[in-house]
């Protein structure tokens, strides 16, 4: 089932503002464990780690969950600060699910783009339409 789900994803394109958003994060992310660390290196492996993740549509995916994971860490770590073990997983479950929510809301209004601009394949047209719409 989850094979499914990637590999339907992985047949569509993310548009240019969701590309621009994970880039951001990416970025953003390696400044701050490089800044954290003190270390140009955990900076260059962490940003190139994430570029590798998003070079390929099918691994593109993969980095959506790890940056909603590194965003559910920092925010876990405040929830711990404020509220011990029930406060880190409340919060950075939220995070979480909402960052996985924004992100693939990002996908599918590029789905969305890409159907309004007649882009789709043979399947899914079939699907739609059917032999019996065609008299």
């Amino acid at each position: 089932m989850v094979k499914n789900f990637i590999n339907s994803i992985v047949q569509r394109r993310f548009n240019q503002t969701s590309v621009a958003l994970l880039w951001m994060e990416s970025f953003i992310f390696a400044a701050i464990y490089g800044a954290m660390f003190h270390s140009w290196p955990v900076f260059g492996i962490l940003f190139l780690g994430l570029a590798a993740l998003m070079s390929r549509p099918k691994t593109a995916v993969y980095t959506i969950f790890v940056l909603c994971f590194l965003w559910s860490f920092v925010f876990a770590s405040i929830g711990y600060g404020i509220g011990g073990a029930a406060g880190a997983v409340i919060l950075g479950g939220l995070v979480f699910l909402n960052g996985v929510r924004l992100h693939f809301r990002d996908l599918k209004q590029s789905w969305v783009d890409a159907d309004m601009a007649g882009v789709i394949n043979a399947t899914e047209w079939r699907q739609r339409w059917g032999w019996q719409n065609l008299n």
